[in-house]
């Protein structure tokens, strides 16, 4: 173990400091030539992670350091290929690959648990950083260049253009960025850092290699690393890989932080802009905004975070009750925490659906209702829910988006990377034990931190935020005219021969992309060979008893004192015509009254006692195989196979009494007659989906692609896609008395139904939920037979009417003709400049040699054909391929695509030259290792107990999944090609759906959203 003040190689050891509260030792170093910063979180996890950060300050919103991000990736000195990412993802067993662009730093962050493969990436990636080759064609293809087509019309493409198109399509972020631009004005966080549309044109090749030299400096880097491979042993690897060859004559660069000098005169700020909206007058957002001091500072971010939870945590909140019950907006504006990415704390509360004119009166009502909370105090169980709920929040280990060590990620960069240690910002837990011997100490703690956080604050901001049809327009506009700039001054000899250059340019570019690797770059990526992966799949570990005759599911896993319970209730006992009302029924079933009380009394008492509860319906199918066959007829045959209501609630230990008591309470008496608290939720409901349209497009296009092709599809898509979204648009004000009486009687159907358990816990969260959950579950039912449907029933559902518009014309339009063929292609409209394709058709059964082959085409076609046609060509920022052995379906798709009707026919011409598809061994063992990665991917202890409770129920055994994982790891070049075959073979079956906005060019089946 190194020690403090000791000198390792060229590195001082600035602290060694034990963090129990990670089970780690945080060890923090420094490089006494360089001044390069490590800081290693030494833990026992084996999933191993490493980050490099720096520091990137724009000055303009031209987009410099998010073009900088894409392009380091795509080639460097000891890997000058077109695109190592790819070559990484292709073929690596990663956990985490990725990159990000923040307002006022960069990171690159990666994970493996494998230490050969950990290694292999971050060669690579420092390579990447600190040798990028940047070259002009690289800087024009990742962020812009100009096009002309054969109608000699001008436009401007690149990824990142493209995808800040798409940014600015979404009404949440143009909300976010004015809260920036108005709390921070004049600094790093007033300009666009992923780049404004209208200014990423503007940039200059030579600014964007000035900036990678400023900023990409090994002075400016804070190496982040997490997991237990030996510092030491680190150290070794990134001297002889990157620090070796560093100039000798290095120079430390000066990096001006004035960018980050507030404003001396701080008074309220008040703004109104425009945001994108579709046909409907949604009203506007308002939203009241506090800068809330520095997130270095752990006491300050733990105060906050506590005020924010305590104010608007949930509906019940003395803050968000007042919003939600002013009348003033139809739904709180989904801010309901601080915002802790950037150097200073924000904090937002507001209303969506107001009327402009009451922009003021919402400023009034929030002042009032804190000034109030100041001067009558707050109920005590108010403050012991929200600290309640900060515990918890700092207790659980999770996994969304990837590695636990992400979050401490975020969490370490905050202070380190402006100048303060990395070991603060951990110490959230003791910073928390402060606050509340502060809480018991001071009868007026609370109050006082209202009033100096909020009440007195002037560092505030009121925007508005109107939905505004002529927004797309706008951005329509800028577009245009910088266009229009390259050539007004031109006369038309000029204009001809500016025309003929950029052809030829764009021709040199496409040229460069679509340049076959060679296959001496190709092997300069390091990777694992399938001989040297693993076989055997991680197993989860699942106890099946039964209380009074309901089966339970018990998983022991190290949740840390957290208690983890899910009730499923069987749905296919339901009439089909009340599977559209289900995710509205689970929103009301755990935001409602019950058991006598209000939904406000319910919230409160479930906020002391519970750390989350939520329901949400689920299906799946089961497993095509002979154990998946021999299990239905065992003991689970009844309850194998069926549709769910999952109502999941987590606690910690010692409230599982009180927690379960409040969880049977709304499953036995939940109250759906509260009109005005079900016309609430309904709208929240709504807005979501609305809102979650332009952000999640490809998922949308996704389940349109697939909803008539199995059972399972079509629910997916009732419940989570656009089917749902048009009914609850739908179920309008006339009509929600009928909703509530619904409602109810889906209540009263789903009580006879009978349930199931699943309980996860670590040994003394067992001992202590099992005999509480007993008392609970007397003269319950095991689940009861279901309804007998067809599954032409649900497909019915699905049907969105469309407008034929021109599908006979003659037209090259490649959605227009596929709908002239066997498949078919339905455009949604929706309010933006890019959009969103997605295909599916016929695939093979899991378990076999074919489904193996198309596992492994899918994820071929997904980092080679599809990404270099469609995004590296196309200017997309995704496209790739997926397969659906289960269900039988193989599914393309695009994300934020400035032509994906184009995309449709990409789609098609890739899968006809598959004929001539040739992959040598090399480059299927690279592609087995690619895929072996998506088969041992860790989990959090609450999601393997969750994960083994699915597979017990849809017959998904640890055989199968080996013999899968060995199917894989065997798999040859036939495989791939026989399934290269098949995918041609089944293409007249191609169902597809593209979601983007209006365009003269859009022809055939049309649909226009309510979004």
């Amino acid at each position: 173990m190194l020690k403090n003040n000791e000198i390792y190689k060229g590195w001082t050891v600035l602290s060694v400091q034990q963090l129990s509260d990670y089970k780690a030792t945080g060890i923090w170093l420094k490089h006494n030539v360089t001044h390069m910063e490590i800081f290693h979180l030494l833990t026992e996890d084996e999933e191993n992670l490493f980050s490099f950060g720096f520091q990137t300050l724009p000055s303009n919103s031209t987009g410099i350091p998010h073009i900088i991000e894409h392009s380091v990736l795509a080639g460097s000195k000891n890997y000058p290929l077109k695109d190592p990412f790819m070559q990484l993802a292709n073929q690596s067993i990663n956990t985490f690959l990725n990159a990000m662009t923040y307002p006022d730093k960069t990171l690159y962050p990666a994970a493996s648990i494998a230490e050969a493969d950990y290694f292999n990436l971050m060669a690579v990636y420092g390579d990447a950083v600190f040798f990028p080759l940047l070259d002009k064609k690289t800087f024009e293809q990742e962020g812009y260049h100009i096009e002309v087509d054969t109608a000699n019309t001008l436009s401007i493409q690149g990824v990142v253009y493209n995808e800040m198109k798409g940014a600015f399509a979404e009404f949440n972020r143009v909300v976010y960025s004015e809260v920036s631009n108005t709390l921070w004005p004049n600094t790093v966080y007033a300009v666009e850092s992923g780049g404004d549309p209208a200014a990423i044109p503007h940039l200059t090749y030579q600014e964007f290699k000035n900036f990678h030299k400023k900023f990409y400096s090994p002075a400016n880097c804070r190496l982040f690393l997490s997991g237990n491979i030996p510092t030491e042993k680190q150290i070794d690897f990134i001297n002889n890989k990157f620090l070796s060859n560093i100039d000798n004559d290095f120079k430390i660069p000066t990096i001006d932080t004035n960018c980050f000098t507030l404003n001396k005169k701080i008074e309220p700020v008040y703004s109104t802009v425009k945001g994108p909206t579709g046909e409907n007058d949604k009203g506007a957002t308002v939203l009241m905004s506090w800068h809330l001091g520095e997130t270095a500072d752990t006491l300050n971010v733990m105060n906050a975070l506590l005020l924010s939870e305590l104010l608007m945590g949930n509906d019940s909140s003395p803050l968000a009750k007042a919003l939600i019950d002013s009348g003033l907006g139809n739904d709180i504006f989904p801010w309901r925490d601080c915002d802790l990415d950037e150097r200073w704390i924000s904090m937002g509360a507001g209303l969506r659906g107001v009327k402009k004119e009451d922009a003021q009166k919402l400023e009034k009502l929030i002042l009032q209702t804190l000034s109030s909370l100041v001067k009558d105090g707050i109920n005590s169980e108010f403050i012991e829910s929200a600290i309640m709920a900060v515990d918890f929040e700092h207790r659980e280990v999770t996994r969304s988006y990837g590695p636990y060590a992400l979050k401490l990620m975020d969490q370490i960069y905050r202070g380190w990377m402006n100048g303060s240690d990395p070991f603060s910002p951990l110490r959230t837990r003791e910073a928390f034990s402060v606050i509340k011997q502060s809480i018991k100490n001071d009868a007026n703690y609370i109050q006082n931190l209202i009033k100096k956080y909020l009440v007195d604050n002037k560092h505030r901001s009121l925007i508005t935020v109107i939905p505004d049809k002529s927004y797309t327009d706008d951005m329509n506009k800028k577009e245009q005219a910088n266009i229009s700039l390259l050539t007004n001054q031109m006369s038309k000899t000029e204009k001809d021969s500016f025309i003929e250059l950029t052809r030829a340019n764009q021709q040199a570019l496409k040229k460069a992309q679509l340049q076959d690797e060679k296959d001496e770059n190709r092997g300069l990526i390091p990777h694992l060979y399938p001989n040297q992966l693993k076989s055997k799949v991680n197993k989860i570990v699942t106890e099946q008893t039964t209380i009074n005759d309901v089966p339970l599911f018990i998983h022991n896993q190290p949740t840390n004192g957290i208690v983890y319970l899910t009730v499923a209730i069987p749905v296919d006992v339901l009439d089909v015509e009340d599977y559209l009302y289900l995710p509205l029924y689970s929103v009301m079933l755990t935001n409602s009254g019950c058991n006598g009380k209000t939904w406000a009394e319910t919230e409160l008492e479930s906020a002391r006692v519970l750390g989350g509860f939520s329901a949400k319906p689920f299906t799946s199918s089961i497993l095509p195989t002979k154990n998946a066959e021999k299990l239905k007829k065992g003991k689970n045959g009844a309850i194998m196979g069926r549709q769910w209501l999952f109502v999941n609630v987590k606690m910690l230990e010692e409230k599982t009494e009180p927690a379960l008591k409040i969880l049977f309470d709304c499953l036995d008496s939940a109250d759906f007659s509260d009109i005005s608290r079900l016309k609430d939720m309904l709208i929240k409901l709504r807005n979501a989906l609305d809102t979650a349209v332009v952000p999640s497009g490809s998922q949308f296009a996704s389940l349109r692609s697939c909803c008539t092709k199995t059972r399972t599809k079509a629910l997916d898509e009732i419940w989570n896609g656009l089917t749902q979204l048009m009914f609850l648009h739908n179920l309008t004000d006339d009509k929600i008395e009928l909703v509530s009486e619904r409602l109810q009687q889906i209540q009263k159907k789903l009580q006879k139904a009978g349930m199931i358990f699943n309980l996860t816990a670590d040994d003394s969260g067992l001992e202590m939920a099992h005999p509480v959950l007993k008392k609970f579950v007397i003269d319950r039912l095991p689940p009861v037979k279901p309804n007998s449907i067809a599954d032409e029933s649900f497909y019915a559902i699905t049907k969105i009417p469309t407008i034929n518009s021109g599908v006979n014309k003659k037209s090259s339009n490649a959605s227009d003709l596929l709908n002239n063929s066997t498949g078919s292609c339905t455009h949604y409209i929706v309010p933006s400049q890019v959009g969103f394709a997605a295909s599916t058709t016929k695939a093979a059964c899991y378990g076999t040699k074919e489904a193996t082959g198309e596992t492994l085409l899918a994820h071929w076609m997904s980092n080679n054909v599809l990404y270099e046609q469609i995004r590296t060509v196309g200017g997309a920022y995704g496209a790739g391929a997926s397969v659906d052995p289960v269900e039988r379906l193989f599914m393309f798709y695009t994300y934020r695509d400035p032509n994906p009707d184009k995309s449709i026919k990409v789609f098609i011409d890739c899968i006809n030259a598959l004929k001539n598809i040739h992959i040598n061994k090399s480059e299927v063992e690279r592609v087995i290792t690619g895929c072996y990665s998506k088969l041992v991917q860790p989990r959090s202890p609450s999601a393997n107990g969750y994960t083994g409770f699915v597979r017990a129920l849809y017959g998904i055994t640890d055989e199968d999944r080996e013999n899968n994982m060995k199917s894989i790891l065997s798999a040859t070049s036939k495989d791939i090609i026989l399934a290269a075959k098949n995918l041609k073979d089944v293409i007249f079956d191609m169902q597809s759906a593209i979601i983007s906005g209006k365009s003269s060019a859009i022809t055939g089946k049309i649909v226009e959203l309510p979004v």
